[in-house]
């Protein structure tokens, strides 16, 4: 399934993209044509929603099949609405941690003739740094070394403390497209990397969240970034160091892991900073992000005014 956070009419709502059309779970779920089908009342947030387990999961899931046997002619006008007429927000725009990993692929180690690390790298992002598809990233007058980073990210679905390896992939409720935004002289002249990629707008991520059945290997998607149609990424989650099953394992030794906490992953070769010369985001640069099974995430570059 592709789960949403979509705005219209100014409120966010949860959602289930079928075919060209976003269904409105809270309403679908209310609707007597799906009551008969089994549906129970889903609530109208999607942190909400995973909070429910694997009962909210299975209720969008009955949405989804009972709206895909059905023409787009009769899709419901109660609760379907276009693609194209909404706008995407982040897939859990209020997730209570933003969790991320630093150099966690080869051939980002690679490029900065850096050894493979024996554990991993973690931080934080803020969650005032999301922002949703399409949205423009802000580029503030404290940086001139702003650079994109293309991530897989990890949606938790299921709580859990001191997970396995094993059966860490169970919390998983899907994946979505990160782009870990950097402001690269704060980060290093700060010599730890929060406040450098904290910044309001510096978590672009969606467009979608791609439930796990739809992507089963983790481990097996390509991801490529383009920069202004450019190619500037190119990789594939193969080349990670630490599998999504041992990073979820290793931080639910330190800290609770909650529905709609996110992993950020890291990110593979090809970043600005390391380029000869050197790239950074400019106001009118459009950074686009495509993994494999996940969609595109698409972001313009704006100057703070």
């Amino acid at each position: 399934m592709r789960l949403v956070s979509y705005i219209r009419g100014g409120e966010t709502r949860a959602g289930l993209v079928v075919k060209e059309f976003v269904l409105d779970l809270e309403k679908a779920s209310s609707d007597e044509r799906l009551r008969a089908q089994g549906v129970k009342p889903l609530p109208g947030s999607l942190k909400e929603i995973l909070e429910q387990g694997e009962e909210g999961l299975a209720a969008c899931s009955r949405v989804q099949s009972y709206l895909s046997g059905l023409p787009e002619e009769q899709f419901p006008a109660d609760f379907c609405v276009p693609l194209r007429d909404v706008k995407l927000a982040p897939p859990v725009p209020d997730p209570q941690k933003i969790i991320c990993i630093g150099m966690n692929y080869r051939d980002h180690c690679e490029e900065q003739k850096k050894p493979l690390p024996e554990k991993p790298i973690i931080f934080a992002k803020f969650p005032t740094a999301l922002i949703g598809h399409n949205d423009s990233i802000v580029k503030p007058p404290l940086t001139d070394k702003m650079d994109y980073e293309a991530e897989l990210g990890v949606v938790i679905g299921k709580r859990g403390r001191n997970i396995s390896e094993e059966d860490a992939l169970s919390h998983v409720a899907g994946y979505t497209i990160v782009n870990d935004v950097s402001a690269r002289d704060i980060q290093f002249s700060d010599g730890q990397w929060v406040r450098g990629k904290s910044f309001d707008t510096f978590c672009p991520a969606g467009p979608y969240l791609v439930t796990k059945d739809e992507a089963p290997d983790p481990q097996n998607l390509s991801i490529r970034l383009t920069l202004n149609g450019e190619v500037r990424q190119s990789s594939n989650t193969a080349n990670m160091v630490f599998s999504v099953a041992f990073l979820v394992s290793y931080i639910s030794k330190v800290c609770t892991l909650l529905p709609g906490d996110m992993i950020s992953t890291g990110t593979p070769g090809g970043v600005g900073v390391f380029r000869d010369p050197p790239v950074f985001l400019k106001e009118g640069d459009v950074v686009s992000i495509e993994i494999g099974k996940l969609g595109t995430l698409t972001n313009p570059v704006v100057e703070e005014k």
